[in-house]
């Protein structure tokens, strides 16, 4: 699984290293990657997470967007939680938004669907996401905090994101 991400996340970087990036072109892609810090419920069954991002946006004005954006995230499973045999926990997470660019600073939230599977089991709820971050240009960060309401409690994870954007 590790082989998988890792030759995921080179596979991705690779295209993004040969785009070029138009900030007076409406339309952007970006790709990047995550690591993640699980809180509350999620907490109690996973270490930490790392996953990457594929995101689509488009600017209505200088300071407004929309976007969409979906991603692959892997979190370590505890061992504690799981009785020594730690299994991983893979989260797909989809969704849609909106955020303003003032200066640089980015802020702005989507909310779609997450879909968490582990051990031949999924669950999946309403995601909301909202994120701060700096633009740099071809470049962006962001920190970020995710949640999906399954029934029974909430999944959320604390995020930083770096995004390369053509």
């Amino acid at each position: 699984m590790k082989k998988l991400l890792l030759s995921a996340m080179l596979v991705t970087l690779s295209f993004a290293v040969f785009a070029q990036y138009d900030d007076e072109k409406p339309f952007h892609f970006a790709v990047g990657g995550e690591v993640s810090l699980p809180m509350s419920d999620l907490k109690a069954s996973a270490v930490y997470g790392v996953g990457v991002n594929v995101r689509a946006s488009y600017k209505f004005t200088d300071f407004i967007e929309g976007f969409v954006q979906t991603g692959v995230h892997v979190f370590k499973g505890d061992e504690a939680y799981y009785y020594g045999d730690a299994a991983n926990i893979l989260h797909l997470p989809v969704m849609a938004g909106a955020r303003i660019n003032a200066g640089g600073f980015v802020a702005g939230a989507g909310i779609g669907y997450g879909m968490y599977a582990v051990s031949g089991s999924s669950s999946g709820g309403f995601l909301y996401s909202p994120h701060v971050g700096y633009d740099f240009g071809s470049f962006e960060a962001q920190v970020s905090y995710t949640g999906v309401s399954v029934s029974g409690g909430s999944l959320p994870y604390l995020g930083v994101r770096a995004f390369y954007k053509f």
